[in-house]
C-alpha cells in the first residue's frame, strides 16, 4: 500500500520509488508540511520508514506559522543561511532544549525535553553523539546526522529538522527585477516613490503572467547553493542509511523541483519527473514562502500558483536544458558535482 494511503494525516506524501521503478522503497520520501502529522502517522514514519531527518524547505516566515507540532517539537532544528560574502550555506544550530517522542502501543504520542544549551548533537543508543557542518564547495560532513537509534515501539527517537530555505522576499524581488526588462523595472522603482500603487501595478502583471513558469526559473536561478545544499544533505542520509523526508508548505513547487533533481540524479526520464510533479495537481495551494501575503503582491492571481499542471515542470525543464544545459549540468553548476550526483542515484537506486 502506497505511503499516501497510510498516512492521512500528512497532505500529498509519497515515496519517491512511486515515480521511478529502479528506485528503493522507503529510502527518500516527498510531502508538504507534516507539522500536523497524527500520532499514529508520527508512529508509521518514526516506527515503519525509520525516518531520522527532516529537510524543511520553508523560509522562516512560514517555520513560524507551525502551532502545537508534536512532530517538531520532538526534533532537533538546524539551520542553514547563505553567506553573502562567500555565497555559501553555513549551519546554524537553533535548538536550546530538544524533545524526544515516545509512542505507545496505542498510538498516542508523549514528550519529554532537556535542556542542551546552545550546542546540541545528536544522541546515538550507545550515548555518542556528532554534529558537524557542510558546505556546497565539495566538502561536507553529516550536519544532520542524528546518528541513528534504531527505533522499535516504545522508544526514544532522536530526530533532526534542518530548514534549507529555497524562497526568500529578498532574493525572490533581487531574481525578479533580473528578469524582467528594464522598461518595466525602472518605472516600477520611479513610481515607488510616488505611490506604491502603481509601482505595483506595473510589476504585478509580470508576475501573474509568469505564475509557476516564472517562480520555478526564479527559485533555478536563486536558490542554487540552498539546492545544492538540500542535495548534500540526501546524500549523506542515504550514505549514512537513513531514510529522509524533505518538504515545504504544499509539497509541490520547491519540493517538486528537488524531487525533479533527485529524480535525474537516478536517470528518470522527462515524462517521468513530469508525472510525478503533476500527482500534485490535486493540491491547491499557493506557496509562495509567505511573500503571496504582502501589500506589495496585492493584486496576485492565485489561480496562476495553484495545483501543478504538467506543462509548469515541462517549462522549468526546458529553462534549465536552455540556460544550463540540463538539469544535470544545473546541479555541477550549483556545487552538487556529477560524480555527487551519480553517487546519490547509485545509493537510492541499489537493493539491498
Amino acid at each position: 500500500m502506497a505511503i499516501g494511503q497510510q498516512c492521512t494525516s500528512v497532505p500529498n506524501i509519497r515515496d519517491l520509488s512511486e515515480a521511478l521503478p529502479t528506485i528503493k522503497a522507503g529510502r527518500v520520501l516527498r510531502c508538504s508540511n507534516p507539522a500536523l502529522a497524527s500520532a499514529a502517522d508520527m508512529r508509521l514514519l518514526l516506527e515503519e520508514f525509520g525516518i531520522r531527518e527532516l529537510v524543511d524547505l520553508r523560509s522562516t516566515e512560514e517555520l513560524s506559522e507551525d502551532k502545537n507540532s508534536s512532530l517538531f517539537e520532538s526534533a532537533r532544528l538546524t539551520r542553514f543561511s547563505r553567506s553573502w560574502w562567500s555565497g555559501q550555506t553555513f549551519s546554524q544550530d537553533l535548538t536550546v532544549s530538544t524533545s524526544v517522542v515516545s509512542t505507545g502501543n496505542n498510538g498516542s504520542s508523549s514528550s519529554s525535553s532537556s535542556s542542551r544549551g546552545s550546542s546540541i548533537s545528536g544522541t546515538s543508543s550507545s550515548g555518542s553523539s556528532s554534529s558537524g557542518g557542510s558546505s556546497t564547495n565539495g566538502s561536507s560532513s553529516n550536519t544532520s546526522s542524528s546518528s541513528s537509534t534504531s527505533y522499535t515501539l516504545g522508544q526514544s527517537v532522536s530526530l533532526v529538522r534542518t530548514q534549507v530555505s529555497l524562497l526568500e522576499r529578498s532574493r525572490f524581488y533581487l531574481a525578479l527585477a533580473y528578469k524582467l526588462p528594464v522598461t518595466r523595472t525602472v518605472p516600477a522603482l520611479l513610481l515607488s516613490g510616488i505611490s506604491r500603487a502603481w509601482s505595483r501595478g506595473i510589476l504585478i502583471k509580470d508576475v501573474n503572467d509568469g505564475g509557476l513558469r516564472l517562480l520555478y526559473e526564479i527559485l533555478l536561478d536563486s536558490a542554487m547553493p540552498e539546492i545544492a545544499q538540500v542535495l548534500e544533505l540526501v546524500l549523506l542520509a542515504l550514505e549514512g542509511g537513513r531514510p529522509i523526508m524533505f518538504f515545504c508548505k504544499a509539497g509541490k513547487d520547491r519540493t517538486g523541483l528537488v524531487a525533479a533533481l533527485i529524480l535525474t540524479c537516478c536517470n528518470a526520464s522527462e515524462e517521468e519527473i513530469v508525472t510525478d510533479y503533476a500527482r500534485s495537481n490535486a493540491f491547491k495551494m499557493v506557496a509562495l514562502a509567505g511573500i503571496e501575503k504582502r501589500p506589495e503582491l496585492a493584486g496576485l492571481d492565485k489561480s496562476r500558483f495553484e495545483g501543478s499542471p504538467p506543462e509548469a515542470m515541462e517549462g522549468a525543464l526546458a529553462y534549465a536544458k536552455l540556460r544550463y544545459g540540463s538539469l544535470g549540468q544545473y546541479m555541477q553548476k550549483a556545487g552538487f558535482t556529477a560524480e555527487k550526483q551519480k553517487r546519490l542515484g547509485a545509493l537510492l537506486c541499489e537493493s539491498g
